[in-house]
Order: structure tokens, then C-alpha cells, then sequence
């Protein structure tokens, strides 16, 4: 019933990015909760109920009709995104051979969290820190995508190879599954599936991946397609939510307002001070995504504040795809990004370092392409 409430505005076309971005919010957030709520009726639907009015909230934002703002495309500015992608690209492997974290790369799936603080100081230096998200999760992904759509099978392989560099230098494991991500994304848009038949078959996943976890007592592997894609995220939003209930809000007063407004959050990193309120002694960053981080700051009004900010980003993508953009390569690049802002990550931080405004400005960027042939 709580899933029946936001099939209403949530849209399943592949006509533009809506029903990738809120399909991210249903699969990986609402889902997760309504499991969690479903299997233990004394939680408290606090969590759910301000998923559901982020979802309604960014729908609104970004369906509502107004005046289109037309921004003017650059000249070139194809050649601009892919000069700035491959460049960047490239600067990360050059940046990997000169510190020698090349040479040390681990693809030992059980020992990522050993060597993740070591290559994250030799490589996230400075400016780097964003450079070598922004490639990783954007520029890449970008040139496989504008591969698979011209056919350059040169431009596939060398981003795949990039993506598993990426796995064995940072120790993300997100990153062997971006290409195969991309993949779906090309070949969903280009069938133009709905997204009712990416939900059925994501079910069908989990009923047949936990059979098979639990009958053959796979822990491990359960632990990542499981338990760390789909319920971390829905916890730690439930963790949040029920600290921040009982407990004074945020009032930016942690970062934006931290010189003038002091309270016991100033100039704390809230991931961490959570972590150690609901988890003291692990030094966990306790990371959340807009619902959550939202409600800390300013209660329910600022969950409905994060997500218009969130359905107006959407509407300037689909406002890219009605002037000629092909609807999967912004589905591609962002998916990830999109899905970290609900899950894993402060809004602020979502724009910024894990690359939704980049993002924005490479899908403008590669605009200007499309509007030459459409005038061709």
C-alpha cells in the first residue's frame, strides 16, 4: 500500500530521466523501508512517510509548468565534453603512476577496506579529491556512453578497462558494476522498455540472489548484493530520522551557519557525529542521503526544501532531452549520482563532489552536438 501511494507520480517512461531518478528512489530507498517496516511492525513509519512526500515533493518541482529557460549551447561544446572527460581520464592514470599507486593496486574483494584510506591519501590530494571523483563517476561513464551510442567499440573498451583501474585504486566495488550499468541503460533507452519491467526483474534478482545466499551460506556475497545495495541506506535513514525526532535539529548550524549560529553541531562532520551517538567507539561515518540529512537540518520542511531542489535539477536534465539530448546519456552518467543524493550523501555534497552539477554540465555540453544535427 505504501508502494500503491507513489505509483501515482512516479513515471516509468524512458522518454526522459524521470523514471530512472525516481525508479533509483523506489528501488534503493522506499522498498528497503517498506521490507524493513513490513517485517517489523513496531518501527515507526516516520521514515517512510517523508519518503513518500520527498517523492511527491520532487515530482512537483519538476512537472509543474513554467516557462522553459533556454540557455544558449556553447560552440563545439561536444569537443569540449569529450577533450574534458579523456583529459581527466587520463590525468588519473598519470596522477596513479607517478604517486605508484598503480603499482599497488589490490582486486581482492574481501581486503578493499585495508588498502581504501592508503590509496584514498596518495591520490585525493587537494584539487584531486573532486578531479578523481567527478572522472570516476562522471567523465568515465560519459565516454562509455557516447561510445556505446557511436559504435566506437575503442572508446568501450578503453572506459571499461578505466573502470576496473578505478576498482583497484580506490577499492570502490561500485566501480565494476558502472559499465554494466551504462549497458543497461543504452540498451533499455534504446528498446524503450518502462521501468515497471526494471522493478520486476530487480525482484526477481533478490528472490532468486537470497535463495541461492541462503541455501549455499553465502555471506559475504549476501552482504553486497544484499544487505550493502539495498538495506544500509534504508537503516541508516531510519538511524536519522529517530535520532533527530528526540533529539534538537541541525539548523545548518554544522556548516553553512556555523559562524553564527552555535550549537552542539558546529563545526561537526554529522555523519560521524551520528555514527557515534547510534554506534559509539566504531568511528563510523554514518552516512545518509537527502531524506535523512534533510530532516536533521530542518525537520519535514527541510526534506520538502532537498527535494524540490532535487525535482528542479530534474527538470533542467529532461529540459536537455526535449532540445535533442539522447535520453540514455544522461540516464547513464547519472544514475549513480542521483541514487547517492537519495541513499548516501548530503544534498550539497551530491552537487558538488559526487557530481551531479558536473554531470549537468557535460549533458549541456554535449547538447551543442545534437543541435548541430538536428540542423543538419
Amino acid at each position: 500500500m505504501w508502494l500503491l501511494l507513489v505509483s501515482f507520480v512516479s513515471p516509468f517512461t524512458t522518454r526522459n530521466m524521470s523514471g530512472i531518478f525516481f525508479g533509483s528512489v523506489v528501488l534503493f530507498l522506499l522498498v528497503p523501508l517498506t521490507t524493513m517496516y513490513g517485517l517489523n511492525s513496531d518501527q515507526s513509519r516516520h521514515s517512510m512517510i517523508l519518503t513518500v512526500l520527498a517523492l511527491y515533493t520532487s515530482f512537483l518541482a519538476s512537472s509543474v509548468k513554467a516557462p522553459q529557460l533556454i540557455v544558449p549551447y556553447p560552440k563545439n561544446g561536444y569537443k569540449i565534453a569529450m577533450a574534458l572527460c579523456l583529459a581527466n581520464a587520463l590525468l588519473f592514470l598519470g596522477v596513479s603512476i607517478v604517486t605508484g599507486a598503480l603499482f599497488r593496486m589490490n582486486f581482492d574483494i574481501g581486503r578493499v577496506y585495508e588498502f581504501r584510506t592508503e590509496f584514498s591519501q596518495s591520490l585525493d590530494v587537494g584539487i584531486f579529491a573532486y578531479l578523481n571523483l567527478w572522472t570516476q563517476k562522471i567523465f568515465t561513464p560519459f565516454l562509455l556512453a557516447v561510445g556505446l551510442h557511436r559504435k566506437n567499440w575503442m572508446i568501450v573498451a578503453f572506459c571499461i578497462g578505466m573502470h576496473i583501474l578505478y576498482f583497484g585504486l580506490t577499492q570502490h566495488r561500485q566501480h565494476l558494476f558502472v559499465p554494466a550499468l551504462v549497458f543497461f541503460a543504452w540498451y533499455v533507452y534504446k528498446k524503450q522498455w518502462p521501468f515497471t519491467y526494471g522493478l520486476i526483474l530487480s525482484g526477481v534478482f533478490v528472490l532468486f540472489s537470497t535463495i541461492l545466499i541462503m541455501g549455499l551460506d553465502l555471506k559475504v556475497l549476501g552482504a553486497l548484493i544484499i544487505r550493502r545495495a539495498f538495506f544500509v541506506a534504508a537503516s541508516v535513514t531510519e538511524g536519522w530520522v529517530h535520532y533527530f525526532s528526540e533529539n534538537p535539529y541541525v539548523y545548518f548550524s554544522d556548516n553553512i551557519l556555523s559562524s553564527f549560529l552555535a550549537t552542539e553541531y558546529t563545526n561537526q562532520s554529522l555523519p560521524m557525529y551520528v555514527g557515534d551517538r547510534i554506534l559509539p567507539g566504531l568511528d563510523l561515518a554514518y552516512n545518509a542521503g537527502i531524506v535523512a540529512t534533510g530532516f536533521a537540518q530542518l525537520g519535514a520542511l527541510g526534506v520538502v526544501i532537498y527535494a524540490l531542489i532535487m525535482g528542479f535539477y530534474l527538470r533542467a536534465i529532461n529540459s536537455l532531452i526535449r532540445n535533442g539530448v539522447p535520453a540514455f546519456i544522461p540516464a547513464a552518467i547519472l544514475f549513480l549520482p542521483v541514487r547517492t543524493a537519495w541513499a548516501a550523501s548530503d544534498l550539497f555534497a551530491s552537487l558538488l563532489s559526487h557530481g551531479l552539477i558536473v554531470g549537468l554540465l557535460v549533458v549541456w555540453l554535449y547538447g551543442s552536438h545534437t543541435q548541430t544535427d538536428g540542423k543538419r
